[in-house]
């Protein structure tokens, strides 16, 4: 995060719902500063990438690279930000390997 007491963490946001995506970053950016929106995983990975956020929100759910994918190659590129999934699953199976 910015050297700066008061400034707000930017945050990054994936989910392929542009409904949830565009709710996610309407509530977000109240408190965040959302510096991207996107909709697959691919796209997640390049934001990270070249905006170095402090946050990075996924959906667990994406086609192609799911959230849990996604992070693994944030992290794999050196990024420090947090990672949040966001899901509607209420599979355990889902929350054990988030936390992985």
């Amino acid at each position: 995060m910015a050297d700066h007491a008061c400034a707000r963490a930017r945050v990054i946001v994936a989910d392929d719902h542009r409904r949830a995506l565009h709710a996610a970053t309407s509530m977000l950016s109240q408190r965040y500063d959302v510096m991207a929106a996107v909709t697959n995983g691919e796209a997640a990975i390049e934001a990270a990438r070249l905006l170095d956020p402090d946050i990075v929100v996924l959906d667990i759910a994406m086609p192609d690279l799911d959230g849990l994918q996604t992070a693994e190659r944030i992290r794999a590129s050196g990024s420090r930000a947090a990672i949040v999934f966001l899901s509607t699953h209420a599979d355990p199976d889902f929350a054990a390997a988030a936390m992985l």
